[in-house]
């Protein structure tokens, strides 16, 4: 608080001739707020939740309106209390931009992998595989020795097979 009062100030001595107030000030403590606790609720007429993060977000735009269409001195006093945020959350920002990216990144390996995984169950008569007919349920034969997988179709009607035959 104490540096947005000083940059406030310090904004008020460079535009003398222009009523500065702490409303921005105001609002970075309150963005300060919502950056940290993006999930908080509030209730609207003390009936509509309304999550924090877009009441924060309309401030943002509110800003960002307010420094296109306002005059020197608002724009300054804009930039003090977001300099204000900034000055604090930027190390924040940044780590989750990084770990945003990080995770995009992760993410997109995973789906690589799987588009390139191989089949998990196989029919030992046919062949089929549950990435050729996603739709097919395979069943392992309790009667054959090891792990010997068979689609729906040959369950019923295949030869059992014996420790030393199962095929790798």
């Amino acid at each position: 608080m104490l540096i947005g009062f000083l940059t406030t100030v310090g904004v008020a001595f460079l535009v003398p001739d222009h009523a500065v107030s702490n409303a921005f000030l105001q609002g970075s403590v309150f963005l300060a707020f919502a950056f940290l606790n993006p999930d908080f609720e509030l209730y609207l007429f003390f009936l509509l939740p309304i999550r924090i993060k877009w009441l924060a977000l309309l401030t943002w735009i509110s800003y960002g309106v307010m420094a296109v269409t306002g005059d020197v001195s608002t724009r300054l006093v804009i930039l003090a209390s977001i300099c204000n945020f900034v000055l604090f959350f930027a190390a924040d920002i940044g780590y989750k931009i990084r770990g945003a990216r990080r995770r995009m990144a992760y993410q997109a390996q995973l789906i690589a992998t799987a588009s390139e995984k191989e089949f998990y169950h196989c029919c030992l008569v046919c062949g089929i595989t549950d990435q050729t007919h996603p739709q097919m349920d395979f069943r392992y034969c309790s009667k054959c020795e090891g792990a010997c997988g068979y689609c729906m179709d040959h369950l019923h009607d295949h030869t059992h097979v014996s420790k030393t035959e199962v095929p790798s």
